[in-house]
């Protein structure tokens, strides 16, 4: 698990993917409706996660049966968590992950991996 802080500065676009928010705000591959601030949206390491932050995208997945994926929440003002988002897969971005010392691909593919080879003798799914 790993975090990142998003400083939007006021963009629509947060989406963490690279090729949405390139670093340094080069070229994106979506598209910014007009208007938007001059300034690219930022992503910071965020290993300061709340516990409670935490122990709530932990259940979230875990009510959705994901192994893996992506969990979106805002801080109010008044300090309340504000869920919003939770995607069956995630929008890595390996200048995050490299800060927490790994390769947040190579995690998932390697999870991937574990789970086809643990289920390759199990019979297909009936259809």
């Amino acid at each position: 698990m790993y975090a990142m802080r998003v400083v939007s500065h006021g963009a629509f676009n947060l989406c963490p993917s690279e090729a949405c928010n390139p670093e340094g705000g080069g070229a994106s591959h979506c598209e910014i409706p007009a208007g938007q601030p001059a300034r690219p949206v930022e992503f910071y390491p965020y290993p300061e996660v709340p516990a409670a932050a935490v122990e709530t995208g932990r259940r979230l997945a875990a009510e959705g049966g994901l192994d893996v994926c992506g969990i979106e929440y805002l801080e109010a003002r008044d300090r309340r968590l504000i869920f919003y988002d939770v995607n069956a897969n995630s929008n890595l971005r390996w200048p995050i992950g490299q800060a927490f010392g790994f390769d947040p691909f190579e995690r998932v593919v390697d999870f991937l991996v574990a789970v086809g080879r643990e289920q390759a003798g199990r019979p297909a799914l009936q259809r």
